[in-house]
């Protein structure tokens, strides 16, 4: 490609490159085209949020994927093109054998069997390349960064996953700021490495994928410069490997000459089976926001201020978590922390980002749509029955009721006569609320509210002999 360099503005320092953003739109362009007008469908809807494209799995199809996977590591792929998965099976690692490794990569395939086996022989040269052996025998863990690379995860700007997920229950990864550029490239590819084994590490994420934002901040300022090939080569390949799924990059940059400049290096960057997955989102801070609220995105939660600056206490707090549960699986061989609630998980914990997850707004769904049943209901015991009916729905959708440790994480309620008193909890606070709202109705709606007293004054009159004494309200919950 030709060179040329890009028009500057103010805080924006730009070298001159051996590529044109225009070429590189042209591929974009091209990639776009190919797919079939269907294929572009799907795209669009998973970018969106509105399609769920992970495989409905049974204990069959599962055992036939990984018979598919291991054949195609066996027989199928060059031996120049797996020295570092011939080398883990010669040390007898069942870690790299093993079904909960394999799954990964077959489920950010969609279970492509040949596609799955080229990611994860990619994905062990690296980890090899970098982490040596030991990345072979088990998961690397945060102890294996080393200070410089911790150094450059602490940061903040290389990557960072969000506490929660967006409305679709995809993880959302960032990078920010500067990007860390001015930190060692091979120091950053040990962070890379390590965010995408770590996101990978729960299943509900390796089956609805990852949603990146990628952001420099309000001014674009960057000390810009195309990598060179090996940089570039190392970068395409460790997003063509990961284990994980990329649903959609958002690209978050003010519009302009040098917007244009750091697209393009990003494209390049982020490999060819990403290109269709990227959006471009132009404009102002407040405008690019919106966008990105548009996509389901809890924009709240994103770690760069109005004036650019990276935050790091979600940071500091993920890899806290981070350590405890690397400890937990290296002592018991499981955890059972919670590092992220899942898309449909109840989490019982004030605050705004709570009340905005997902599995929230859902369980708010369900109390409104029971709350007359238990409303009417004149006996301690309907009324209980009720709130099993809601405990009961919320896990027949594979949700969990969820509670705040205070070492710093989430502790999933197991007992489920808990869990029931905890909805009885939720469904007075819910009448509260609706009975809040009642009182500040405009006039018209006063009859309504005279019905109400009303209804609920015959309802005392019978069923005051149903209350159980231990303090319950009007409604019999405790």
């Amino acid at each position: 490609m030709k060179e040329s360099s890009a028009e500057t503005q103010p805080g924006a320092k730009v070298s001159r490159v051996s590529f044109d953003p225009e070429a590189v739109d042209d591929l974009l362009s091209r990639e776009l085209r190919q797919l079939s007008f269907h294929k572009r469908s799907v795209i669009q809807e998973e970018i969106h949020g509105v399609r769920d494209a992970a495989i409905n799995e049974t204990p069959e199809t599962v055992q036939e994927a990984l018979r598919e996977m291991s054949h195609e590591l066996d027989n199928e792929l060059p031996v120049s093109e797996k020295t570092a998965y011939l080398h883990a099976k010669s040390l007898n690692a069942s870690y790299v054998t093993g079904s909960d490794f394999q799954l990964r990569f077959l489920r950010s395939t969609l279970f492509d069997a040949a596609h799955a086996a080229r990611k994860l022989v990619g994905f062990l040269d690296l980890l090899l390349e970098y982490y040596g052996i030991v990345a072979l025998q088990r998961p690397i863990r945060l102890s294996d960064l080393g200070k410089d690379a911790m150094d450059v995860l602490r940061a903040g700007q290389t990557m960072q996953m969000l506490p929660f997920r967006d409305r679709s229950g995809r993880r959302i990864v960032t990078v920010v700021g500067d990007f860390g550029l001015h930190y060692d490239y091979d120091t950053r590819v040990k962070v890379y490495l390590y965010m995408f084994s770590a996101a990978s590490d729960d299943i509900e994420t390796q089956r609805r994928g990852i949603v990146f934002v990628i952001w420099p901040g309000p001014t674009n300022d960057l000390q810009l410069s195309f990598p060179d090939p090996k940089e570039n080569a190392t970068g395409a390949k460790i997003f063509a490997s990961a284990p994980i799924r990329i649903c959609a990059m958002h690209f978050c940059l003010r519009d302009g000459p040098v917007a244009r400049f750091i697209r393009a290096c990003l494209t390049l960057m982020v490999g060819k089976d990403n290109w269709s997955r990227i959006r471009f989102d132009a404009g102002e801070g407040t405008e690019i926001l919106y966008k990105l609220m548009g996509y389901g995105i809890p924009v709240d939660l994103l770690p760069l201020t109005d004036s650019g600056n990276v935050k790091t206490k979600q940071l500091m707090q993920w890899i806290k978590i981070r350590k405890a549960i690397e400890v937990d699986i290296e002592k018991f061989g499981s955890t059972t922390i919670n590092e992220c609630p899942f898309k449909h998980d109840v989490i019982i914990r004030f605050g705004k980002a709570y009340t905005d997850h997902p599995g929230t707004i859902m369980f708010r769904s369900i109390l409104e749509r029971h709350y007359e049943e238990h409303y009417m209901a004149t006996s301690k015991e309907s009324k209980v029955a009720v709130t099993w009916k809601i405990v009961e729905e919320v896990q027949k959708k594979g949700g969990r009721f969820l509670v705040w440790d205070n070492r710093g994480w989430w502790v999933q309620i197991n007992d489920r006569a808990v869990i029931r008193a905890k909805v009885a909890v939720s469904m007075k606070d819910h009448t509260k609320r609706i009975h809040a709202l009642q009182n500040v109705q405009s006039p018209q709606c006063s009859t309504y509210k005279f019905e109400r007293q009303d209804l609920r004054k015959r309802k005392r009159d019978q069923g005051d002999s149903q209350c159980c004494g231990n303090g319950c309200d009007p409604d019999g919950v405790f």
